[in-house]
């Protein structure tokens, strides 16, 4: 329950809300204006944007936003039998492609697994990358033998992130996220780690005193 654990954050003196929809953001006195889709407004003198890849305030003050430099493909299984309890581990592949797997143990029972390829060293396809999720879900060690009963509850393949993209920083607004600021967390992929970036980011720039891009920059 991702909203229960929002709440359960220690922020300071902060509100969690839900369901606000961002229609329009604004430089205004010293800092960025956001309103939303019932037209309330909130103003911060500064915005830290853990909307990875969304890249939301970033397009709503009409910045310069990355483009999709690669391509991913995930499946979501159930009756897993995971041999380490750890929450995530990698794989790397440079030796054929600049290309990158990945499992995150969600339960004891439950994984999503997937592989990414980061342009333009890698000519895939998604359907090509489904293929090879598919095939190393069954025959790829060590997670071959943890997944071999899994049964796939979901799967999405899309245009993404390279992982090379550093975060962007403006007066009074970082954009961070998964995968150097331009991450998915909208499809739970680095989601925790983009908010909790958000939390470090804030608790950090207390210090600052200007927040501007020069001052910003060394956060």
């Amino acid at each position: 329950n991702y909203y229960k654990w929002a709440q359960q954050l220690k922020f300071k003196h902060v509100q969690v809300k839900k369901g606000i929809i961002l229609t329009r953001a604004a430089y205004e006195n010293g800092g960025i204006i956001l309103c939303d889709s019932k037209h309330r407004k909130y103003k911060g003198r500064l915005i830290v944007d853990s909307s990875g890849f969304s890249q939301i305030v970033l397009r709503l003050l009409k910045l310069d936003v990355n483009k999709e430099t690669g391509l991913s493909y995930e499946v979501e299984l159930k009756n897993c039998k995971h041999g380490v309890k750890k929450e995530a581990s990698f794989i790397l592949n440079f030796d054929v492609t600049n290309s990158g797997g990945w499992h995150y143990t969600l339960s004891k029972t439950v994984a999503q697994y997937g592989w990414a390829d980061f342009s333009p060293e890698s000519q895939t396809t998604i359907n090509g990358l489904r293929r090879r999720v598919l095939w190393a879900v069954k025959n790829l060690p060590p997670h071959n033998a943890w997944l071999k009963d899994a049964k796939i509850t979901y799967a999405y393949g899309r245009a993404g992130p390279s992982g090379k993209v550093k975060h962007n920083v403006y007066d009074h607004l970082l954009a961070i996220g998964d995968a150097g600021g331009c991450g998915t967390p909208a499809t739970l992929e680095g989601f925790r780690e983009a908010v909790e970036s958000a939390k470090m980011a804030y608790e950090t720039i207390l210090q600052s005193t200007t927040y501007s891009k020069k001052e910003l920059t060394y956060f």
